[in-house]
């Protein structure tokens, strides 16, 4: 991890940085995480290119330091995400990770007694009640496993080793208190799922790890991405970018089943209510307004539009896509009369605001939506 020399080490010894953790992430990253990362971006590009718009999950978005602006990632979620691309025929074997990969992948097959039988000549005193008693939801593993006596007399790939078979114990012991580590495991496989077209897997992925998030945020946390900054640090997605990612994904996949459109619309209203002025509330008040729209929830949809142009009052990028919405129900001919006279109402009040750029286009909603009431209308 890259932080300073003289800083507190990260894993919470107390110790500074360079007499503690910093040889051993020095050896877990000497692998630059471009290559990975440029791998997955490309991959993604590559299948999903000549689609008219790009998901938040085709980009990978680089994570930098403050201070030296080198992209960072954590060594598990970077042995994880290398093990995940080989695994999808994304990227050749990197014989530098060889040995990491194949050893996470052979911890996956081992029984629990068998793995810990690995673990004690490594870690003297190895103790399962104290590990499992030690640690707290949301923690890493990986970090804490750092703070272990033992651990900075071991070969750099001995210590590693022991840090991934320990993040699987952990996982096995205490499947209610997550870690990070495990946080991040829901995160790929859903990356791995949509990937592979699998978006109901995504979804289940995702919205595990983004309901656990959601529990952990605290007042200090203003918006999704300093929120991910904390819970998520250096992981391979932030949370806004995984939020992004469900409700595009959710959008893209309906309509779906009934209860997953439902667990869909409820977390990201969750989402919502915890970061209303969240930067990117308007791109989640669409995705999440698709969602009712696009399952048949038509009145719903009508509702929350109007509510949440009531909240965000002329945003326009909310109001076109209430007004697509309504356009598109009449062209598959479940449209509501009621929506478009609400839609008409909506682009009447904000018309006189309108710049001239965007004024042409409410003309034209103007316009159809009037045509749609006229043709809908009883004869007297």
């Amino acid at each position: 991890m890259s932080i300073g020399r003289n800083d507190p080490c990260h894993c919470g010894s107390g110790k500074k940085y360079k007499k503690c953790c910093q040889e051993l992430d020095r050896q877990a990253d000497h692998t630059p995480p471009e290559t990975l990362d440029n791998a997955f971006e490309d991959a993604l590009e590559s299948k999903f290119r000549g689609q008219p718009e790009e998901g938040p999950d085709q980009r990978l978005v680089h994570r930098l330091h403050p201070d030296t602006q080198v992209l960072v990632m954590h060594p598990y979620s970077y042995c994880k995400v290398a093990a995940m691309l080989t695994q999808l025929l994304l990227v050749a074997r990197d014989s530098k990770w060889n040995k990491r990969i194949d050893f996470l992948t052979s911890i996956q097959r081992l029984g629990t007694e068998e793995l810990e039988e690995k673990l004690r000549p490594l870690v003297v005193g190895y103790d399962r009640k104290r590990l499992v008693e030690e640690g707290v939801a949301g923690e890493s593993v990986w970090f804490r496993t750092a703070k272990w006596p033992t651990i900075g007399t071991l070969s750099p790939e001995e210590a590693i080793n022991i840090r991934l078979a320990t993040c699987e114990l952990w996982k096995r012991f205490c499947p209610d208190k997550p870690s990070l580590e495990m946080v991040d495991d829901w995160i790929t496989d859903g990356a791995a799922c949509h990937f592979e077209d699998d978006y109901e897997g995504a979804l289940q992925a995702w919205y595990m790890a983004i309901d656990f998030l959601l529990d952990r945020v605290t007042p200090e946390m203003k918006s999704l991405r300093e929120a991910g900054e904390v819970l998520l640090p250096n992981m391979f997605k932030g949370l806004s970018e995984l939020v992004l990612g469900f409700g595009k994904v959710a959008t893209d996949s309906s309509p779906m089943k009934l209860e997953l459109a439902l667990v869909s619309i409820d977390l990201l209203k969750r989402v919502l209510a915890t970061f209303p002025n969240d930067p990117d509330a308007p791109i989640i008040i669409c995705e999440l307004g698709d969602i009712y729209y696009l399952n048949g929830q038509l009145v719903e949809g009508d509702e929350f539009y109007t509510l949440q142009l009531m909240n965000h009052p002329g945003n326009l990028q909310i109001l076109s896509r209430f007004l697509d919405r309504i356009l598109d129900s009449f062209k598959a001919g479940v449209g509501i009369v009621a929506s478009a006279r609400r839609g008409l109402l909506l682009v009447e009040q904000f018309l006189p605001d309108a710049v001239e750029g965007d004024g042409v286009s409410l003309w034209d909603y103007r316009d159809e939506l009037r045509e749609i009431i006229a043709d809908h209308s009883v004869p007297r």
